[in-house]
């Protein structure tokens, strides 16, 4: 039912809230889906372009009302540059996520769903270049994922979503060819 009162509208079937409503009803109902990383508790996160600013983070809990952009991180049209799957993984009721405000360059952001409650967990790779994390992968009440520094090099890392507890945990790479095709946690 669509939130005019009718049956069958658009809205009921495309709308962010819609989507998000299925998208939870199916991993409550035991579906497997990469969903799973894009959600913090009771919300769906999602990267979306209204018009008015560039690709941002938005979050949803099902609700027309409930659905509403994060935080506009690089204001204006620039957009946070967010764009790929595998750039965001709960952690607890948190979301963590890669996301350029425009002045760290691409580094992890952590948020409750909130604007006040969206800060950047730490600049891998200080001033406008970037650490690029990619991959991100919840376990074990931890995110692990795939980044690079000048000093350290490619590896993978890990947070548990504050700057003193994200650190790299694998050693320098013998090639700088080292790229794993994702990672993946197990049940």
């Amino acid at each position: 039912k669509c939130g005019c009162g009718n049956y069958g509208c658009l809205e009921a079937y495309a709308s962010g809230p819609a989507i998000a409503q299925r998208a939870r009803e199916a991993l409550q109902g035991g579906e497997r889906s990469i969903m799973p990383s894009l959600v913090g508790g009771d919300l769906v996160y999602f990267l979306e372009e209204d018009g008015v600013r560039g690709r941002e983070l938005w979050r949803s809990d099902g609700t027309a009302l409930g659905t509403f952009l994060v935080r506009d991180l690089c204001p204006g049209s620039c957009g946070s540059r967010t764009s790929w799957i595998g750039l965001m993984a709960a952690l607890g009721d948190e979301l963590v996520f890669v996301a350029n405000d425009g002045v760290h360059g691409l580094e992890l952001w952590r948020t409750d769903g909130s604007a006040l409650g969206t800060s950047l967990v730490v600049d891998l790779e200080p001033g406008y270049h970037s650490s690029q994390p990619y991959f991100l992968t919840s376990a074990a009440g931890q995110v692990f994922f795939l980044a690079r520094t000048e000093a350290q090099g490619s590896g993978l890392w890990r947070t548990d979503g504050t700057a003193k507890g994200t650190y790299k945990i694998s050693p320098k790479p013998p090639t700088e060819g080292f790229a794993p095709n994702a990672l993946h946690a197990t049940p």
